[in-house]
């Protein structure tokens, strides 16, 4: 039972880990809206 939890966890917290890093980069590059854009 807690192999097949764990099975269906990987892919669910890769996806949330790959939204996280698009999402902070994104934040990062002052994309994001009520954001002032910040130059290097």
């Amino acid at each position: 039972m807690t192999e097949k939890i764990i099975l269906v966890l990987i892919p669910i917290i890769g996806v949330a880990m790959a939204a996280g890093v698009v999402y902070w980069q994104s934040w990062r590059d002052g994309v994001l809206p009520n954001q002032k854009p910040r130059k290097k």
